[in-house]
């Protein structure tokens, strides 16, 4: 079985998160897509409840067959870090191939890392790009997706001030708007 990893705090979900699952879902490479909301934010930023990122996932993803949104973060000792996941993950599915994917932005993260070069070890890396977030120097392998420029943040501003916004899935607008207000 080989599976494609997905991480991050989805605080909201949005529509390029929706997009870049639906992608690698395609690739005949991945039979699963596994997606690993974040139990708590790796430097401490405020995050919504992890029941309720885990819903607006849920509704976000029932038509992608191939992905599965798991709850194995909160499950771990915190603070959790990528290494501690990836090794949780590999200890559970031993037979299980992953890939782990990144995104351009968070390229120059990495080696800040705990045990980064462990990561490296234990899965495939993948970045995706992000517009304007690219290295020339990127040692791992890239999948250049055509993905509209989206950000958590900025979507969690315009529900702070009532505005409306078409970067999140209508089927978590109603809970989006209850959360981030």
């Amino acid at each position: 079985m080989r599976v494609a990893l997905f991480g991050g705090s989805f605080n909201p979900p949005h529509n390029g998160h929706i997009e870049i699952i639906r992608k690698l879902a395609a690739m005949e490479e991945f039979n699963e897509v596994w997606i690993l909301p974040a139990a708590h934010h790796p430097f401490g930023k405020e995050l919504a409840p992890f029941e309720k990122r885990i819903e607006m996932l849920e509704r976000s993803l029932k038509e992608i067959k191939k992905a599965h949104i798991s709850s194995i973060e909160k499950s771990l000792k915190s603070p959790n870090k990528t290494i501690d996941t990836i090794r949780a993950l590999k200890l559970k599915f031993p037979t299980y191939q992953f890939s782990f994917i990144i995104g351009s932005d968070i390229l120059e993260e990495i080696r800040s890392w705990k045990d980064y070069q462990k990561v490296e070890q234990e899965v495939e890396i993948i970045v995706v790009t992000r517009k304007g977030f690219m290295s020339d120097t990127c040692p791992y392998r890239i999948l250049a997706f055509d993905l509209p420029e989206i950000s958590s943040s900025t979507i969690r501003e315009a529900l702070k001030k009532n505005h409306d916004t078409k970067d999140i899935p209508a089927s978590i607008k109603d809970l989006a708007v209850t959360l981030y207000r």
